[in-house]
């Protein structure tokens, strides 16, 4: 809307108010009044008011104004109230009204200034009104109207300062009366004043010379041309009755101000005017121009003007004048003096009198010099003074020297002061003092002053001095003028000898001249010339440097605890509030500070910030030993490289430099991130109280990692450790001993730091890197990882922890500046988790920004990444590089550890587009790793453009629906969502299944309700929406969801639920607040919760909101319990807490961890940094370009994502299989936690894993790990059997190098096999792939069930169970079974899987019993594989007649489910096979074929009742360790007495297979009768128990002896 509409539309309300509120008589008139009221105040202050106090406001004026009799003013000057008057203002009102006149607001305003009131707000409007004979208003005319019988009339309110005292308020209304009166009499006389003034000059007298007289009447005529504001005239006479002549005035001539009022006389008023003194009637002029005495109160408040025409006798004798005072315009000051009857002959006459040429410069000067003196002395002067003045103003020209030149009133009321001093010189101080030297010279009551500068090089200086008429001056002249050039000259003078005196003349006079033009007088007045010099040169410095200048001294006689700071800054002053805490935590508090600014010759002006200080303890005595420290540390910390805080203290109590307070300091912050418990201020003050002990931890840390150090290193750290031991015993206060250990600790637990190592400029870098062995580091926080890289600064402070050598994980922005590494410690703890299925092993990397700046996105954006590459600095600064095969270690780095080169950082929170970043570093930094430094970036994959880490949990997401025999991506499923289309996890994850039914989902901004979704319709839409950049829930197609639902923002209040929404949530409730809806929606009855958004959203009902430590969450958060879905899907990270996890799976929930589900992300830069590694080491060949390598890795992408989905679908079907068995193998899980809790590997109370309390009820219970623990159990079997491989010599079998190919891309293995057999990480990656085979295949705690069972490590076993899967050709039989996936029924692919996992266990604890110590795979591979391929093939045949039995009954239900012949036939020959290495082993042993071999040994275990007996053994509950240990021993031996037994058969007959049993048991048939006697009395003894099959087992290997087997 325009003002004009605004201000119109404001008029009609008052229009309308009026005429609710007023009679309707009255309410035309206001309603005519109000529309002009306002008309030109200003729109802001209308729009700033409340309508009530517009409306009343105006009303009170208008009703002020009701009644006003004909030239009468009305005035009320009060403070108005609701109460009272119906308005408010915080202001005092006055109110006025009167005729409309000049000089109104200009004289009120006058009024109220003098009495120092700020006037707030003014309001005039003009106003024309017809008023009744009685002074009733009568109408009032509209904008524009006329009528011949209105007026116009001024109505004025003035807003001025509140006063509450009534005398003040009445005084004031008195004084604007006679100033209203005096306007009024004024405006109307002036018309008769100026015809009085030309009458007098048109009646002057033939006696005086006719050019006179014309030039007295032109500028009378001049003066009536509106070059004067007349304000009163009068008529005097000579009184000749009077003794002494003297004027009176002539009676009724009072014209204007003159005018005698009912209160005042001639008497009071004549006395502005100088007539009572004897000189006035001394001169002989017809025409006397002065001033009064008294200021103006009409227009503006300057001396009145005083204009005298006079008449003579004569004798020459004054008789009367006609006089007229008032104030020359400005057009009369601003008229030429050639222009100005009077003025121009006084110009001509001096110009005359000069001699000087008419056409010449000096006459142009001294004409430029009249007409620039001031106006007012040019009418009063007489020519003389005028002449010589002007004259000696003349001769200073361009002369830098200081005159004064002085003129007294005739009438001795003032004196007229022209003081020219030299321009450079001037400034309002010495304006002031040469101001001050006059008022006393001239014993002066008053002074006014006028300033005037030109192109001269003087500025002149106009005093007015008034003055007593009856004093005496008593000043010389020439003396004050001598005065007044001291005070313009001394200080700088005397600075300019000073500096050529200090650095000599040409230097002298530059500094001299840049520093003009020079000090403030405060700083004269305080400093002398020679310390000016010296700062001048000290500023010079800083000038140079383009630093802060920094002097820090201490005064000479100063008590030993004070000193003084000087500051030297460039074009600005140094805000108080900014220096004030660096010099304080330096250990200083200000007693005093002056600040002087130092104005230069075009340049900015520099500030000198003068410092008195006073130390909280002395100083040392010689404080200049230790001030340039000092100085160093302040300008570090005004810099931003050092931090501002209580550690500075320590330059002066404990003798540091601030690179070693910055030390202390990063260690401080790294304590405090381990949650040292000592405050900041208390560990400041410990080191401050303690500096011999202080000093001496800043010692050890030189003496270890000092490069330059002279002599033994060892021999320096034992001398300091010493000293320090001596000095600790010493230390009384237990808090204090603490941290000054915690400190040596740190310092000793240091491996690398950066800081001696400097840039190209020979400085250091502006942030300390330490690397830390956490394991030597006392009472830090478990789980503890293997190093840790700590990164401070004063922008950026972070963590880097690595759980091994070869590590990998991402960097996190963190905002959590108290305990980041807290965070990042239960990051890394969750990324060894989900690190276990790849090469590295977990690391995690987190960083703070300190200084965020204010200002958008970009702003902030820029400072975080420049923290990020401070900490990817930070970390390559002390990283090992490669050459090569050769290690290259940092320069200017004392290592304290081995060869350390791997370093690998990923995206995280925050950091998602910065490994470009990163890489660029590692290039500076000529990285061994180049741009595999930081995978992801330009030449990396793309996470989000593969999907992969929503594919690779939603790998985990159908293998738990598969459980529940249903296929998600055929048949349709309710899902419920966190997170939206735009996000990498949520939005590739809902476009993964085309049968997804979104009924519910939300992010930080929207919730978004499809009761009633169409599959096909809203995956399109879904799709649009994640291809539209940024996109949100707020910009989905209301059009495509369906009846009741809709899109919300979270900030509404409320929103109202629909039938649809609180069916498909299973609520009640009609209206729910964005919080309630969020936590109905996370417990909605759907069968898939997916969460690809950031947060913790799940808890255990055991929890806190507090124990899951994301308050931003905490109003939605739901317990595990509450969850209705039937799946968990966790694309995002800690969307659940781990008790929050197990509670929902103990509950009937199916959900893994984040760690398993979302792992394809770690997996696929893993394989990306080591495809990297591969390829780089051909681009540094020059076997490939840059380009080319590109290219490649690119044409790669999905195929590794192929690799990597593998390794989630192994993980997940791992995890199905152990769950299955739980119940069964929890004893074993018992012991596996224990075992990996012994070595270190695992805190169970971390994990949330049962204890062994929780894990005896489990046992009793028959009740198993949930899924959740077993990832949890499962990583970390990984973790620690990784570890195992690789330290032992597994990953260098011949072998197991084919475990290479299979990891990297096909293409690459099959076009650069060289760059894959010579990799880098080639036993790491080998380590990694047999780790996670056998721990997928055989289970957690695997290798340590076969070490209990065998005595061997994990070595052997890994050896023994990769001879095995080749022996069995079981990655075929994997293959077969995975290939039927939603084809058949996951419990019968799992069954098969279970059968082959203990044919896995069986044949690899066969090896570990009859092998070597070291098995060579190949060899054993060679040996059985073919008599077990053979064995295969003559299945069914070789069996017994009850093993063909349970053969077929297995095959057919295998063919019932589905299951293709030959897998089936295979399958149900898995339990048969158990035997297979018993059978190949007799036949080679002695030459035997294997079918006949095969026949011997199923034929007389089924003869004897060995296989009913081994199904008896196997069906034994365990019921604890030693039970299980029984069991296999009883199997062992029952297979080693068959195995004996059978091979006596075949090498005691010449007869085959059936026939040579049956020979062979007619001839032990009295031991066989026994025996079948046994196993007869077992068969009838129902269920036997461990005693009866050990006797039976014992039997056994009496029946091989027996044999003289």
């Amino acid at each position: 809307m325009t003002p004009v509409r605004q201000f119109q539309d404001l008029v009609a309300q008052l229009r309308s108010r009026a005429q609710e509120l007023l009679p309707r008589g009255q309410a035309e008139l206001a309603q005519a009044f109000l529309t002009q009221y306002y008309h030109r105040v200003p729109s802001e202050v209308l729009d700033e008011s409340d309508l009530s106090d517009l409306y009343g406001a105006a009303i009170a004026h208008w009703d002020l104004g009701r009644q006003r009799e004909i030239d009468s003013s009305l005035i009320k000057v009060y403070n108005p109230s609701h109460e009272s008057h119906g308005w408010e203002s915080t202001h005092t009102v006055v109110e006025l009204i009167t005729d409309d006149r000049a000089f109104l607001v200009d004289s009120i305003a006058m009024v109220l200034n003098r009495h120092n009131l700020t006037i707030h707000l003014t309001i005039h409007p003009v106003i024309r009104t017809v008023r009744a004979a009685d002074g009733r208003l009568h109408k009032v005319l509209r904008s524009g109207e006329s009528d011949d019988q209105s007026i116009a009339e001024s109505f004025m309110q003035f807003q001025i300062d509140r006063q509450t005292d009534d005398t003040v308020l009445q005084q004031l209304r008195a004084e604007l009366f006679e100033v209203i009166h005096d306007v009024a009499r004024v405006g109307n006389d002036w018309k008769e004043m100026r015809d009085r003034l030309l009458e007098a000059a048109a009646a002057l007298e033939s006696t005086k010379s006719s050019e006179m007289v014309d030039e007295i009447t032109a500028l009378c005529q001049w003066v009536a041309a509106d070059h004067f504001t007349f304000l009163g005239c009068i008529d005097l006479k000579t009184d000749t009755a009077a003794k002494a002549r003297q004027l009176v005035p002539v009676p009724g001539t009072e014209l204007g101000i003159l005018r005698p009022g009912p209160e005042s006389q001639n008497a009071d008023l004549l006395t502005l005017l100088p007539i009572s003194q004897a000189s006035y009637l001394a001169g002989a002029e017809p025409l006397l121009i002065t001033e009064t005495s008294r200021r103006s109160t009409v227009h503006r408040p300057a001396y009145m003007d005083m204009i005298v025409v006079r008449r003579f006798d004569s004798q020459g004798n004054i008789v009367a004048e006609s006089c007229v005072v008032g104030l020359f315009s400005a057009a009369a000051y601003n008229s030429s003096v050639r222009e100005v009857p009077i003025l121009r002959s006084k110009l001509q006459r001096v110009l005359e009198r000069s001699s000087l040429p008419l056409d010449g410069h000096g006459s142009k000067t001294l004409q430029n010099i009249i007409e620039n003196y001031p106006r007012n002395d040019l009418f009063q002067m007489s020519d003389e003074d005028l002449f010589v003045t002007c004259m000696g103003i003349l001769d200073l020209q361009e002369r830098q020297r200081v005159r004064l030149f002085s003129r007294h009133d005739r009438y001795g009321r003032f004196y007229s002061s022209l003081v020219y001093v030299p321009r450079d010189q001037f400034n309002s101080d010495l304006r002031a003092r040469i101001g001050e030297l006059l008022l006393e010279a001239y014993r002066g009551q008053a002074i006014e002053f006028d300033v005037y500068f030109s192109d001269s090089v003087l500025a002149r200086i106009h005093y007015i001095i008034r003055v007593d008429p009856l004093g005496t001056p008593v000043q010389d002249h020439h003396l004050l003028e001598q005065q007044i050039a001291q005070l313009a000259r001394s200080w700088t003078d005397d600075l300019h000898r000073e500096l050529v005196s200090q650095v000599g003349e040409e230097s002298g006079n530059r500094l001299f001249t840049t520093c003009q033009p020079g000090f403030p007088v405060s700083y004269q007045q305080d400093w002398s010339p020679r310390q000016g010099a010296h700062d001048v040169r000290r500023m010079d410095q800083a000038e140079e440097s383009e630093q802060l200048g920094i002097l820090l001294t201490r005064p000479a006689g100063a008590e030993v605890s004070t000193a003084e700071l000087r500051l030297y800054s460039r074009a600005e002053p140094i805000p108080l509030s900014d220096i004030l805490p660096v010099i304080e935590n330096m250990g200083f508090k200000i007693n005093s500070e002056r600040p002087y600014p130092v104005q230069r010759q075009d340049l900015p002006p520099f500030w000198i910030h003068v410092f008195s200080l006073l130390a909280s303890t002395d100083l040392p005595g010689d404080l200049e030993s230790r001030s340039h420290e000092f100085e160093q540390s302040l300008l570090m910390t005004w810099t931003g490289r050092a931090e501002n805080d209580g550690f500075n203290r320590l330059i002066l109590t404990g003798g540091l430099n601030w690179r070693e307070t910055t030390l202390l300091r990063s260690y401080f912050r790294f304590l405090r991130q381990i949650r040292f418990r000592y405050s900041q201020d208390y560990v400041i003050d410990t080191l401050s109280s303690n500096p011999n002990m202080t000093s001496r931890v800043v010692q050890l840390f030189h003496a270890r990692f000092d490069p330059d150090l002279e002599g033994d290193r060892t021999t320096a750290m034992n001398d300091v450790m010493t000293k320090i031991n001596a000095g600790l015993e010493r230390i009384l206060n237990l808090d204090e001993d603490r941290i000054l250990q915690g400190f040596i600790n740190a310092v000793n637990s240091t491996l690398r730091t950066n800081y001696y190592q400097v840039g190209e400029d020979a400085t250091p870098a502006p942030y300390l890197s330490l690397k830390i062995d956490s394991a030597a580091i006392l009472r830090m926080p478990e789980p503890r990882p293997m190093f840790e890289v700590f990164v401070c600064s004063p922008r950026v402070e972070a963590i880097h922890l690595r759980g091994g050598r070869v590590a990998r994980g991402g960097i996190r922005w963190s905002d959590r500046p108290e305990d980041f590494r807290t965070e990042v410690l239960g990051l890394v703890k969750a990324q060894m988790v989900k690190n276990a299925v790849i090469v590295p092993v977990g690391s995690k990397g987190g960083f703070i920004v300190k200084q965020m700046p204010a200002g958008d996105r970009e702003t902030r954006l820029a400072e975080a990444v420049a923290c990020y590459q401070t900490f990817m600095r930070g970390m390559l600064d002390i990283t090992d590089n490669l050459e090569g095969d050769t290690v290259i270690p940092p320069a200017r780095v004392v290592r304290h550890d081995d060869d350390d080169p791997y370093l690998v950082v990923a995206a995280d929170k925050g950091t998602a587009t910065f490994s470009d970043i990163a890489n660029a570093i590692a290039a500076e930094y000529g990285f061994w790793l180049d741009d595999a430094f930081a995978s992801g970036g330009s030449s990396g994959y793309d996470h989000k453009g593969m999907g992969i880490t929503a594919r690779g949990a939603w790998e985990s997401v159908k293998r738990l629906f598969r459980e529940r025999d249903s296929d998600i991506q055929t048949e349709p499923f309710t899902v419920v969502g966190i997170g939206d289309m735009s996000g990498d996890v949520f939005g590739n994850g809902m476009l993964l299944s085309r049968q997804i039914r979104l009924i519910a989902a939300f992010n930080h901004l929207h919730i978004f309700l499809d009761p009633d979704p169409d599959p096909e319709r809203s995956f399109h839409e879904r799709q649009r929406l994640f291809e539209l950049p940024r996109s949100s829930w707020h910009d989905y197609d209301r059009d495509i969801i369906s009846v009741g639902g809709g899109v919300w923002p979270r900030t509404s209040k409320s929103i109202e639920i629909s039938s649809e929404v609180r069916s498909a949530l299973g609520i009640s409730s009609e209206n729910l607040g964005p919080n309630e809806l969020i936590n109905a929606i996370l417990k909605a009855p759907v069968d898939l919760l997916w969460n690809g958004g950031i947060g913790t959203y799940i808890k255990a009902s055991t929890e806190s909101h507090e124990d899951v430590r994301d308050r931003a969450n905490d109003t939605i958060r739901v317990n595990g319990q509450e969850l209705r879905c039937k799946v968990l899907g966790e694309g995002g990270n800690l969307g659940a807490t781990q008790l929050g996890r197990i509670e929902f799976s103990r509950a009937g929930g199916l959900c893994h961890t984040d760690a398993i589900d979302n792992s394809a992300g770690v997996d696929t830069s893993d394989h990306e940094v080591n495809i990297k590694i591969a390829l780089n080491h051909l681009v540094k060949r020059q076997e490939l370009t840059l380009k080319q390598r590109n290219t490649l890795l690119s044409g790669m992408t999905e195929e590794v994502a192929e690799l990597v989905l593998r390794d989630n679908y192994n993980q997940t079907q791992a995890l199905s299989l152990a769950v299955d068995r739980a119940g069964e193998l929890v004893h074993q899980h018992a012991r596996a936690t224990r075992q990996l809790e012994r070595t270190g590997v695992l805190d169970p109370r971390l994990e949330f894993l049962p204890d062994e309390e929780v894990f005896a009820e489990r046992i009793a219970a028959g009740e198993g790990l949930c899924r959740p623990e077993m990832a949890v159990l499962l990583s970390y079997s990984k973790l620690s059997t990784y570890e195992l491989l690789l330290e032992s010599d597994v990953p260098e079998d011949p072998f197991l190098s084919g475990e290479l190919p299979r990891y990297f891309p096909t293409v690459l293995s099959e076009q650069y096999p060289e760059a894959i057999t010579t990799h880098r990480l080639r036993r790491e990656i080998i380590a990694t792939q047999v780790t996670n085979s056998m721990v997928n295949r055989v289970g957690p705690g695997f290798t340590l069930r076969m070490n209990e069972l065998t005595g061997r490590l994990p070595p052997d076993t890994a050896r023994a169970y990769s001879a095995t899967c080749e022996i069995f050709a079981i990655r075929d039989l994997w293959q077969a079974v995975e290939s039927l996936d939603n084809t058949v029924d996951a419990a019968v692919q799992r069954a098969i899987l279970h059968d082959a996992g203990r044919l896995i266990e069986r044949g690899t604890t066969w090896l570990l019993r009859n092998r070597p110590q070291t098995i060579d795979i190949a060899e054993t591979v060679a040996f059985f594989r073919d008599d077990v391929a053979q064995l295969w093939d003559s299945f069914p045949r070789v069996l017994a007649a009850s093993n063909r039995l349970t053969q077929k009954r297995r095959v057919r239900r295998f063919l019932a489910a589905e299951i293709p012949p030959e897998l089936a036939n295979q399958a149900a020959g898995l339990l048969a096979m158990s035997a297979g290495l018993d059978i190949v082993e007799i036949a080679r042993m002695d030459r035997h074929d294997v079918s006949d071999t095969a026949t011997v040994y199923y034929d007389l275990g089924d003869r004897l009742g060995l296989h009913w007996l081994r199904d008896r053994i196997s069906e034994l509950a365990v019921e604890s360790h030693w039970h299980s240990m029984s069991k296999f021993a009883l199997r062992t031996d029952l297979s080693r007495s068959q195995r004996a037994l059978a091979g006596s058969v075949l090498n005691g007959s010449t007869s085959k297979g059936k026939t040579a049993v049956r020979q062979w048991v007619t001839r032990q048939k009295a031991a066989c009768d026994r025996f079948d006697q046994i196993i007869s009395d077992l068969r009838l003894a129902g269920k036997p128990d461990f005693a009866m099959l050990s006797v039976a087992v014992s039997e056994a290997k009496v029946l091989q002896g027996d044999t003289g087997a």
